[in-house]
């Protein structure tokens, strides 16, 4: 376990040259477009007849990907640093590789001839598990943050800064702590299954849902990832965000790298 001590300040000097911000970030934002690039086009077939302008999926993955080119620029344009709110916009690209899996779900709520009643308990229940998924890293997290000695090891003092030690945190979460980030691979198994099972009677799942198989094939198998991607995603979101504000507030308002 890196130990405080040890950590040097100079951080372009200890990491390579492609993982910094500036670069690292703009490189990034072509994960967002390719994955909101995807979701456009799953938005547009599931409804061919609906224009543009009235498919708010479709809409949205533009907007997402005009985002994308914005967030491409920004990082070089203003010689983003090593400070950790800017590496929070990483957890925005990982989040978007959640999109390929979500946007079958919106779309068989949207555009499916799925009885509305069971539409809703469907996406009711998609969205509870993605809810209870994501709490797991908040209560996680608190309970981290609420003890000293492991808040410290996270979050260094220095005289001039604050350092968040990666090194130190993933050892609490994998080691100490032995809190799971991904679901179990018996998951991801089921999922396969799940979606493999109905491949027989795809024709029949297309006539009664009024979309192509492949949608729900890809929502069914898809599922675990969309939990791990959006999970580590919302960790990403506490550890570069909220608790780096709650840190500062205590350190003098000093940056955190």
């Amino acid at each position: 376990m890196l130990k405080n001590d040890d950590y040097l300040v100079n951080l372009d000097e200890i990491n390579p040259s492609f993982a910094r911000p500036q670069r690292f970030i703009s490189l990034g934002a072509l994960m967002l477009f390719l994955n909101a690039g995807i979701s456009w086009v799953l938005a547009t077939l599931a409804a061919p007849e609906i224009q543009f302008s009235r498919n708010p999926l479709a809409i949205i993955s533009s907007l997402l990907m005009l985002l994308s080119v914005v967030l491409g620029l920004i990082p070089m344009i203003f010689k983003w640093d090593w400070r950790v709110q800017y590496f929070g916009i990483c957890s925005l690209y990982l989040a978007s590789a959640s999109l390929p899996g979500v946007t079958p779900w919106l779309c068989l709520v949207f555009y499916s001839r799925i009885p509305l009643l069971a539409r809703i308990v469907l996406f009711s229940a998609f969205v509870l598990s993605i809810y209870w998924w994501c709490r797991r890293f908040v209560v996680y997290y608190r309970k981290v943050m609420s003890n000293a000695a492991y808040r410290e090891k996270i979050y260094c003092e220095h005289e001039s800064a604050v350092h968040y030690l990666q090194k130190n945190d993933a050892w609490l979460i994998n080691k100490k702590c032995k809190f799971r980030q991904a679901p179990h691979v018996g998951v991801f198994l089921l999922a396969i299954i799940a979606a493999i099972s109905i491949a027989p009677i795809m024709g029949k799942v297309s006539l009664f849902s009024g979309l192509p198989f492949q949608y729900l094939f890809t929502a069914i198998w898809f599922f675990p990832f969309i939990l791990l991607f959006l999970g580590i995603s919302v960790r990403g979101c506490l550890i570069y965000y909220y608790y780096p504000r709650e840190v500062r507030k205590k350190n003098r308002e000093r940056d955190i790298y």
